[in-house]
């Protein structure tokens, strides 16, 4: 491709480049990365919930078992036909007590399992509220983000054509293929001039490398710094 063909196309492709910019700043693309991690976040607290809840049922189901193996153990040993005397009555006094302790702390122990699951249908009901208000903003920001690629697909069109219609042109393969690369790797421009010894993109001083290539109106040569190809104005 002649020099002058290619920064007529570069002209034209730096508008595209720039709506491409533009979008990947878009203020909704940043925010629906952040909802959908904010989101995976709280899912993986459900997660954790409906395990703590599953433990806590168990817990539940545990204690409730225990306590009647320990009444039903209390009635078998209760035998008021042998208490004969006072040591006897005694003795049985100290085995109620004793079973009546176990009971008591049992009892402790599923109060804190069923608050433990009162905690766990709270946090249950807040999460859910929370991610109901993320699915509502992520809807949103899509929705402005779809409103403003319609906008940016209309000012891309014709861009796009124009710059079809110069690759139906002759041009040469290899100085193409390096535009090409360039582009892709979005240093842009990808041609830049030739200025008193510096890159006209990175500004570094390249004339012990590159003055003696650039001798005539446009000689093109890359930059040893930012790779890119540097020519030399008329």
């Amino acid at each position: 491709m002649e020099l002058e063909k290619i920064l007529q196309y570069q002209k034209i492709d730096m508008e595209v480049y720039k709506i491409e910019k533009e979008y990947l700043q878009l203020k909704e693309l940043e925010n629906m990365k952040r909802i959908l991690k904010t989101y995976a976040g709280k899912n993986n607290d459900l997660k954790q919930l409906d395990t703590s809840l599953t433990e806590a049922l168990n817990d539940i189901e545990r204690i409730s078992t225990k306590i009647d193996e320990l009444v039903s153990t209390k009635l078998q040993k209760l035998d008021l036909d042998s208490l004969t005397d006072q040591q006897s009555l005694h003795s049985m006094y100290k085995l109620i007590s004793s079973y009546d302790e176990e009971v008591s702390a049992l009892i402790k122990e599923a109060e804190k399992a069923i608050k433990r699951l009162s905690d766990i249908q709270y946090d249950n009901k807040r999460l859910n509220e929370e991610m109901n208000a993320l699915n509502k903003d992520y809807s949103k920001n899509e929705a402005s983000k779809k409103k403003k690629e319609i906008d940016m697909a209309k000012r891309l069109g014709p861009l796009s054509q124009q710059l079809k219609e110069m690759v139906k042109d002759t041009f040469d393969k290899a100085t193409f293929e390096k535009y090409s690369t360039l582009r892709k790797a979005r240093r842009m421009p990808a041609f830049v001039p030739y200025l008193d010894g510096n890159c006209g993109a990175c500004g570094m001083d390249v004339k012990i490398e590159v003055d003696k290539k650039l001798l005539n109106a446009g000689d093109i040569a890359e930059c040893p710094h930012c790779g890119r190809i540097i020519y030399k104005l008329k």
